[in-house]
């Protein structure tokens, strides 16, 4: 009897998050449709767009950490054996 007790929560809590997660994929399909509306007002032309992404993946090499001196980890005596 327990079991099926328990059974049952789960089962009424899983739906309870089926339906959180169907309403979360409506409110964020309307929200796609309102972010195209929004947008649809700029018009770009392809070569500006296309210059736009050279320039996005043109990126800079990092900074070498060869000159950085390692620094002494923390006091490490509060380690417990299992």
């Amino acid at each position: 009897n327990k079991a099926i007790t328990q059974m049952d929560e789960v089962t009424q809590q899983n739906a309870a998050l089926v339906q959180e997660a169907s309403s979360a994929a409506y409110s964020l399909n309307e929200q796609a449709e309102r972010l195209s509306q929004a947008i649809s007002i700029f018009k770009v032309s392809a070569g500006s767009a296309t210059a736009a992404v050279r320039k996005a993946g043109q990126t800079k090499s990092p900074a070498l950490l060869s000159n950085r001196q390692p620094v002494p980890a923390a006091d490490q005596g509060n380690w417990e054996t299992f």
